[in-house]
């Protein structure tokens, strides 16, 4: 399966690149979205993090900030910088951050043959993508992403943080007809 990983890597989304570094997936590009961390920290993570586990896949800067709402992260849960102890231990990157922006590289790699999107952070990149090519949820394969709860959340006794970090992109999202397969914070506690 070709997919595209949208991220905003703390140590939650450190074992999900790990674990699609060692699936069968080809990653064709990894999006960088401002979540867990200032986009200036997040791209830090996921070049040591690609690093680590041998990811070739392009890693594209994307959204420094939610598309109306003032920028949070989850620091206050994660630890600085999102990665917490683990981040110490991560080697220094020996890759670099790939020209272009995540938004637009995402539309010309769906353009390009099919892939499906895997959303492990804010949606706000996706949200931009659609607003910029609306035919991109015709596009892709499918989005698959991790937000929001069936129960409770994790910034609030309410609130998912990827889905409070930017609800206007979720809304974005869910009203653009694309396929989306949900994990909610629920599903993932239990795994």
């Amino acid at each position: 399966m070709r997919v595209w990983i949208d991220t905003d890597p703390g140590f939650d989304d450190l074992i999900a690149l790990a674990l699609a570094a060692e699936s069968r997936l080809e990653m064709v590009g990894i999006g960088l979205v401002a979540g867990n961390a200032p986009l200036e920290r997040i791209v830090q993570n996921a070049l040591s993090i690609t690093s680590a586990f041998g990811i070739t896949a392009p890693v594209y800067a994307g959204a420094d900030r939610p598309l109306v709402r003032p920028r949070m992260t989850a620091e206050n849960v994660l630890g600085l910088g999102a990665l917490g102890t683990i981040g110490a231990s991560l080697p220094t990157s020996t890759q670099s951050l790939s020209a272009g922006h995540a938004v637009l590289e995402l539309i010309r790699a769906a353009q390009e043959q099919p892939i499906t999107l895997v959303a492990l952070g804010p949606l706000t990149n996706l949200a931009l993508a659609l607003r910029l090519e609306p035919r991109l949820a015709t596009w892709l394969e499918g989005i698959v992403l991790m937000g929001g709860s069936t129960d409770r959340g994790n910034h609030s006794a309410a609130a998912e943080f990827n889905f409070l970090a930017d609800p206007e992109a979720a809304s974005v999202v869910f009203s653009s007809g694309a396929k989306i397969t949900m994990f909610g914070l629920n599903l993932t506690r239990q795994v």
